[in-house]
This record gives C-alpha cells, sequence and structure tokens, in this order.
C-alpha cells in the first residue's frame, strides 16, 4: 500500500505533466504544524491574460496588471482578490479563489454565513466555451473545519450547476489538498473532476513556493503567491514568484 507522501508526490506528478491547469488553490498545514498554508497560482495561454501578477497588500493578495498600459483581458474574470481575511474580532477565516467570489465570501463569513451560503449567487464563469469553474477554498483557525473546498462547474447535462464541498477537520502536517480549474488542454478545456489532489507542502515558505512553482508548465506559468498562516496568532506571511520579476518576494 502507498504512503500518504508517495501519493502526494505522484499528484504533483500528475500536476507537472497536466500541459494546462488554468489556475489552481492549495490548502494544508505546514511540516511543524504550526501554520496554515494556503498557495494560489495562475496559468494562462492568451497574451492578454498572461498580463497578470499578484501583489500583496497586508493579508490580502491581488490579481494586477504586470504592464498597466497593455490589456489584460476581460477584467471582470482577471482582476480580483485572490486571498483575504476575514474581520479577526468577528471570525477568523483566510479565504482563496480563483475569482471576485473571494471578497464576498469573506463577507458572507463576517454575517455567519458558510460556504455554501456565501457562493449561493455565484455560477461558473460566462466564458463558453470552457465555462470555467468558480474553485474555493477557506482555512479556519479554531473552527471544526481546518479547510472547506468549494467547485462550481457546468453540468455535463446542461447549463446548470454542479455544486460540490469538502471539508476537513484535519490534515496531516506537511500537506494539503490541490484543486485546478482543468484537468488538461483542450478546446473546450475539461473543468477538474474528482476530490482535491492531496499534495506534499514540505519546508518554510519559500520552499513551498518554489516546489509548486517548478511543477507548473514553464510555458504557461504565470504568477504564484504563498501564504503561511499562524495558528496561534492568526498573522499571515505571503511569499509570491512570477515571471515579471515585479512583485517583492516577501511583504
Amino acid at each position: 500500500m502507498k504512503t500518504q507522501y508517495e501519493i502526494a508526490l505522484e499528484n504533483l506528478v500528475k500536476l507537472r505533466v497536466n500541459a494546462y491547469t488554468g489556475r489552481g488553490i492549495v490548502v494544508g498545514v505546514d511540516e511543524t504544524g504550526h501554520n496554515l498554508i494556503q498557495a494560489t497560482f495562475m496559468m494562462s495561454r492568451s497574451d492578454p491574460n498572461r498580463n497578470r501578477a499578484y501583489a500583496v497588500d497586508g493579508g490580502r493578495v491581488l490579481t494586477v496588471k504586470a504592464d498597466p498600459a497593455k490589456p489584460t483581458g476581460n477584467p471582470d474574470l482577471t482582476i480580483y482578490t485572490a486571498m483575504n481575511e476575514t474581520n479577526p474580532y468577528v471570525c477568523r477565516y483566510f479565504v482563496i479563489s480563483n475569482g471576485v467570489q473571494t471578497d464576498a465570501v469573506v463577507k458572507g463569513k463576517n454575517t455567519g454565513l458558510n460556504l455554501a451560503q456565501s457562493l449561493l449567487d455565484f455560477e461558473y464563469e460566462p466564458d463558453p466555451p470552457n465555462y470555467t469553474p468558480r474553485i474555493t477554498a477557506i482555512s479556519g483557525i479554531d473552527s471544526r473545519f481546518i479547510a472547506e473546498m468549494s467547485i462550481i462547474r457546468k453540468s455535463r447535462s446542461g447549463v446548470a450547476c454542479d455544486r460540490m464541498f469538502y471539508g476537513y477537520e484535519r490534515i496531516e502536517p506537511g500537506f494539503g489538498f490541490c484543486m485546478t480549474e482543468y484537468i488538461g488542454d483542450g478546446k473546450p478545456l475539461l473543468s477538474f473532476q474528482g476530490e482535491p489532489l492531496p499534495v506534499p507542502l514540505m519546508g518554510d515558505i519559500k520552499a513551498v513556493a518554489e516546489t509548486l512553482w517548478e511543477t507548473l508548465n514553464n510555458k504557461y506559468r504565470i504568477s504564484l503567491a504563498v501564504k503561511f498562516i499562524s495558528r496561534a496568532t492568526g498573522v499571515s506571511t505571503v511569499h509570491t514568484i512570477d515571471k515579471y520579476k515585479i512583485v517583492a518576494p516577501l511583504a
């Protein structure tokens, strides 16, 4: 029987050989068990959409134009808050997603809504023929679920949504779960299927970021951000990598 580490390594290989995953999110726990981990990455095949990088503003991570003078596709789908945090005096949750639903989930958690309730008004992205799924996750401190993940994708039987939710009461130190938009290149692109993939998250914040970055297809990868969150204090630290080298590595 394969060990958890062997399975996680195999999933890294799956990500590496997947020519095009689109954007992806990861939630987990570092090797020490003292920090929650979140990671997000962007890949793109079109020049306008490749004009993006992650920028850090405190606990927020936003997508921005790498070159402000150039366009970046549909801004409603490409410019958004990728990571954000709830009001620490109300509750302590950390939200990550591939779109504008990040801030909606933060607002929902601040008012007592759960993940499914916060996403009720969202569907897959209106970008035919791909109909990109919306992927979202929450990491929680002192909550029942250490992490929750969601994917909202177009049903194979029509225009309705398939809404899948996963809750993790415990994650082994040094591991996490990854969900991407697509399971491979194609016309149209095929949405992610199945459960989130276990992946290894070994080392400090820079090591985790470099491992994930090197896993992504060099031709399409654009930017990556990793957040470490202290389970004791709720204080977060973000490390970014991008192909343009325009964003400071630590913020």
